[in-house]
């Protein structure tokens, strides 16, 4: 071999190496980028779960108010009775930074749990409004009332449907 071929030889045996580190480094960095981003994905799934939870779980009695069955006294006790932890108060803010960083096209069940829990506090603030006035008869809130709660449960059922999506295709992208 003359020393143009042997020159040859070891550019190509470099080269060669240099191009399958790149390709293992991007498949690396793929993989822990994909892995990152599935993590983000479980903290917003969490956090989406938690704020549906706490929505419901921190208004259901008020219904019970509307009915007549207990005062608007105790349902307030009920709701300050219950304490909650520094992570439940801040799931709203964790949907909010998770879908404005990470997933924004899972932007739409944020904006459906939002309108939900504003629709929540219309109904119980007429209510209380009306309350307050002396007329404790709410059977006429009963209905939408019930109905805000239940559409907290279906969407966070759309959300929990789209997050799987993410996952899977999280778990089978190859970038």
């Amino acid at each position: 071999m003359s020393g143009p071929q042997v020159l040859l030889a070891v550019l190509t045996v470099v080269c060669s190496g240099v191009v399958a580190a790149m390709v293992a480094h991007r498949l690396s960095v793929s993989r822990d980028d994909r892995a990152i981003r599935r993590q983000k994905l479980e903290q917003l799934f969490m956090a989406f779960s938690g704020f549906c939870k706490l929505l419901v779980s921190e208004h259901a009695h008020y219904a019970k108010v509307m009915m007549g069955e207990i005062s608007y006294n105790q349902a307030l006790d009920i709701t300050i009775n219950r304490h909650r932890s520094d992570e439940e108060n801040r799931h709203y803010e964790t949907i909010r930074m998770l879908v404005s960083l990470h997933f924004e096209h899972l932007k739409e069940y944020a904006g459906q749990v939002h309108d939900v829990r504003d629709r929540i506090s219309t109904i119980l603030g007429a209510f209380k409004d009306q309350y307050k006035a002396g007329n404790f008869d709410g059977k006429e809130y009963v209905g939408p009332f019930l109905d805000a709660l239940r559409t907290v449960d279906e969407v966070e059922k759309r959300f929990t449907q789209a997050a799987r999506e993410e996952a899977r295709r999280l778990m089978g992208s190859r970038s």
